[in-house]
């Protein structure tokens, strides 16, 4: 027999989702935009509040992450993070994020909240020409920086710096630099 005052929206929910894998679009279906992300995750997720003010944290693993930016591909060895969100709150934090490709270890943790980000980022072993943006360009990067605004808008600002940069028959031991994207322009200062 049910309680005619039992009031599920009010109830309270608490339990874990566990697989072995999730296409990144089957994700894109429950969320306002789609990322140029493709892959699967297996995540581990614990589910809990009442369904008026649901909540959300777990960890998530990739093997086989790939980013799609500008026309080219970049294939990542492993992606893993810790996440919490609330529906309600249209909010999804990600902390402990690391991304690997190769030698380079990028780690991001930050907010995700009503279509704005706010993420900061720290690169080691960044390898400028896997981006094939500057030809003859070569070098491993220490970035540190932050990614903020919206999707369509990024705001993009990092220090750099590099013990091997090398531009056709430049060659920098110490070379270092801020560098700011914004409306689509990119700006350079202490170069």
């Amino acid at each position: 027999e049910i309680d005619e005052n039992y009031n599920l929206p009010e109830s309270d929910l608490n339990f874990t989702l566990s697989t072995d894998k999730i296409n990144y679009q089957k994700i894109y279906q429950y969320t306002d935009q789609t990322l140029p992300v493709t892959g699967d995750i297996e995540p581990t997720v614990n589910v809990f509040g009442s369904l008026n003010n649901l909540n959300a944290e777990g960890n998530f693993v990739s093997q086989n992450t790939e980013v799609k930016l500008n026309g080219r591909s970049f294939a990542l060895d492993q992606v893993t993070a810790t996440v919490s969100g609330s529906l309600a709150e249209k909010r999804i934090e990600l902390t402990n994020g690391v991304l690997r490709k190769d030698n380079l270890h990028l780690l991001v943790d930050g907010t995700y909240q009503d279509g704005n980000m706010d993420f900061n980022f720290d690169a080691d072993n960044f390898a400028v020409e896997e981006l094939g943006l500057i030809e003859e360009a070569s070098g491993l990067f220490n970035l540190q920086g932050q990614l903020q605004g919206n999707l369509e808008n990024p705001n993009l600002s990092f220090n750099f710096n590099s013990e091997n940069f090398r531009y056709n028959r430049f060659l920098s031991d110490e070379f270092t630099g801020q560098v700011t994207y914004n409306n689509d322009t990119i700006s350079f200062k202490d170069v």
